[in-house]
């Protein structure tokens, strides 16, 4: 089992930091052939706040979680869930949780795969976040249905559909659907063009819609309800994204020169709007945003940058849709990029090392607060708010006892919550341990 290979795997169990797999999309990994059971642990102390995958989170001062990753694949077929226990201790008291973390049932053919469950998804070029959809939030139960294949002269070319619904009572029709649909282009082996778009819609119950045009679901043709002021009219809360990613490998031209340096941006639209072709209906973007970024992988050096610019005006990223209020959002998280909207972010990273590794992270975060919308004003309140972040990260790839990791971080942040004149900082130490599998897993 490799460095590419053990962090694919322990990806799975949500346990690793923001930057431990290599720039770009990780791929598939799949279960080892057979079954087995792999434990992990983790302790935190302190009190940053910082979102990681699967909707992680550590609360209070003093956090444990255990848990463990089961997995069983024979051939095509896979199956793997993944189990925490948490205790966390604060001033107010301790609390305790038990919870199914992930659950993944698929078939994964040469050209096509098949998967039913709740499980993270994230599609897009980014390492900190995608506009559309990441994996830092809780799952969502659903179904993924993905078809690759090579075209002669053409390159490769794929296509993803996923779909399910959002499992909880919210502001606006409660548990609607949810609709993705992606492709993804690679002519030549070192550019890779993208674009996703996004769907919710349904739901029922006290927040009204239920019936639903199945049609303006899959192409949106005319996306928007108008003349409907009791909000008694189905609708749909659109997003889409186009992106691009080019990788170039300069060690292949020149001995000592680095193995992988890719650039890479991703533009987005939070609502779909109708556009005219002549006489031709197609759907275009409106309330953009933007996200790119650079990774260089050489010899044992790693490091990325990226930026993301999520500001809302009349358009509303993530909330704030007509009907569907609390948007594309799971317990109060983002599904889109894990800063939400109305925020400027950038995030660096330089990491050093395989089997035993270091790495540092610098991030800040500036939000602001949109207090009201009247016509065609946006009412922006005065404070904002400025978040800095500065991670350690220690880890050490052991085969017969695992993959260890020490996390340190600190943060400062001015303005929490947009109160004027506060100014807040923050610590964590984390650990983290995780049971190496006997057998690699398939990482493609």
């Amino acid at each position: 089992m490799d460095f590419a290979e053990a962090l694919c795997w322990a990806a799975l169990q949500g346990g690793m930091p923001l930057l431990d797999l290599p720039p770009g999309d990780a791929g598939t990994c799949l279960p080892a052939e057979g079954a087995s059971l792999r434990p992990w642990g983790e302790l935190t102390l302190g009190t940053q706040r910082s979102p990681r995958r699967l909707g992680a989170v550590d609360a209070g001062p003093l956090s444990a979680q255990a848990g463990a990753l089961v997995s069983a694949r024979r051939g095509s077929w896979s199956a793997r869930a993944t189990g925490a226990a948490a205790l966390a201790l604060s001033a107010e008291g301790a609390g305790a949780a038990i919870a199914l973390r992930e659950w993944d049932l698929g078939w994964d053919g040469r050209h096509a795969s098949l998967h039913l469950g709740q499980y993270g998804r994230a599609i897009g070029p980014g390492r900190f976040g995608n506009l559309i959809v990441s994996d830092r939030a809780r799952p969502l139960p659903g179904a993924d249905g993905t078809l690759i294949s090579p075209l002669p002269h053409l390159g490769t070319v794929g296509a993803r559909v996923a779909g399910g619904w959002i499992p909880e009572e919210r502001r606006g029709p409660d548990r609607p659907g949810w609709l993705l649909m992606a492709a993804r282009w690679e002519p030549i082996p070192a550019l890779e063009l993208g674009a996703v778009r996004r769907s919710i819609f349904a739901g029922g119950e006290d927040g009204v819609p239920a019936p639903v045009d199945p049609w303006q679901v899959l192409l949106p043709t005319h996306p928007h309800v108008a003349d409907d002021p009791d909000r008694q009219l189905a609708d749909t809360d659109e997003a889409a994204a186009l992106h691009a990613r080019l990788t170039l490998t300069p060690a292949q031209w020149s001995t000592g020169g680095p193995e992988a340096v890719s650039v890479y941006v991703e533009h987005g639209g939070e609502d779909v709007i109708t556009r005219q072709l002549g006489p031709l209906p197609y759907p275009g973007l409106a309330g953009v945003a933007n996200l790119y970024g650079a990774s260089v992988r050489w010899g044992p050096w790693r490091a990325v940058a990226e930026g993301a610019v999520i500001e809302d005006d009349l358009f509303r990223w993530y909330t704030g849709h007509r009907l569907y209020h609390d948007g594309w959002t799971l317990g109060g998280a983002s599904l889109g990029h894990p800063r939400g909207g109305d925020a400027r972010s950038w995030q660096a990273a330089v990491g050093h090392g395989e089997a035993r590794w270091v790495s540092v992270e610098v991030e800040q975060v500036r939000r602001v607060l949109v207090a009201d919308r009247i016509d065609d004003a946006v009412i922006i309140f005065p404070q904002e708010e400025l978040r800095r972040e500065l991670r350690l990260i220690a880890g050490r790839l052991d085969h017969p006892s695992g993959v260890w990791l020490g996390a340190l971080g600190a943060a400062r942040v001015w303005g929490r919550d947009f109160l004027p004149g506060t100014r807040e900082d923050q610590v964590s130490l984390r650990l983290t341990w995780a049971a190496a599998p006997r057998t690699a897993p398939t990482c493609r």
